[in-house]
């Protein structure tokens, strides 16, 4: 029996419904819907008090203290809390999707031999390769691998010496003295800083700029220490720190200060030599301001 009109065009209708359903099922990337992003773990930094990294360069510790974090493997040393804060955020990076290791060719994504091991309260997170297809990084956690958006592993595959603070003079130490190679020495006074030496300066301003100056020195970079001999730096503090002694070297580029007994030395542009090491006046001036 011939179909009329109405038939066949709701018999069209159907087809053309069901041809885009199978589009629809067929195309690339939507056979699955789309996985819920949840961080690798629950942790908060604050309840993480020790991070234990093994890479290629050896293994480090690092310890919360107080507010502040150090370095107590291989040496004991401030650690600088930018870089712990990178370490802290793997702990919490988004998993974009997860499968159970069991079963799995851990070898295939570099987590055979993972490219380093970050611990913390109790558990393991293994570092393997990227995804080629997405560039997305293979992790390994409590039996899951999980892969994440975050794939720069310079946070966790560097030495040591990168988790060091920059920072030549803890931001809480009061400064009592300051011993300088070619300029004298530098001691607060009831009423001030008092100076001994060779070349004393054009004010008392001028001790306060260069006391300053030692107050936020910090280096571009800090290395194991390499370099020998140098000028010494003396400088006591107020509290009951015990005195920091430094040794003073340059390049034809770089001020390089070397603490005696710490292993590190710190480089620090030769620009800061002026800063460290020579008296700067006062700023003149303004025009009808008091003298």
């Amino acid at each position: 029996m011939a179909l009329n009109r109405r038939t066949a065009l709701n018999l069209g209708l159907l087809l053309l419904v069901a041809l885009l359903g199978a589009v629809v099922w067929l195309e690339p990337g939507l056979k699955e819907p789309a996985q819920q992003e949840t961080p690798l773990t629950a942790l908060t930094s604050q309840q993480v008090q020790q991070l234990r990294l093994k890479n290629g360069h050896g293994e480090l510790l690092l310890q919360r203290q107080g507010d502040g974090w150090a370095l107590s493997e291989p040496l004991t040393v401030a650690a600088d809390p930018f870089q712990v804060e990178q370490l802290l955020r793997w702990l919490t990076v988004a998993s974009l999707q997860s499968y159970a290791a069991e079963g799995l060719d851990l070898a295939k994504f570099g987590l055979e031999r993972p490219q380093a091991t970050l611990s913390a309260k109790g558990m393991e997170l293994s570092f393997g390769d990227l995804d080629p297809l997405n560039l997305r990084r293979y992790l390994l956690l409590n039996g899951v691998v999980h892969l994440v958006a975050k794939n720069d592993l310079t946070d966790v595959t560097s030495g040591w010496s990168h988790f060091v603070s920059p920072v030549v003079i803890p931001v809480a130490a009061k400064i009592e003295s300051l011993a300088l190679p070619g300029l004298g020495v530098i001691t607060q006074g009831e009423k001030g800083w008092h100076y001994e030496g060779p070349t004393p300066p054009a004010s008392a301003d001028a001790m306060q700029i260069l006391v300053d100056g030692w107050r936020s020195a910090s280096a571009i970079a800090v290395e194991p220490a390499v370099t020998a001999g140098g000028e010494r730096v003396a400088i006591t503090f107020a509290d009951d720190r015990p005195p920091l002694l430094l040794m003073l070297s340059r390049t034809d580029d770089t001020l390089i200060l070397r603490p005696e007994s710490l292993g590190i030395e710190y480089h620090m542009a030769l620009q800061q030599d002026a800063m460290l090491f020579k008296w700067s006046d006062p700023a003149p001036a303004i025009d009808g301001e008091k003298q």
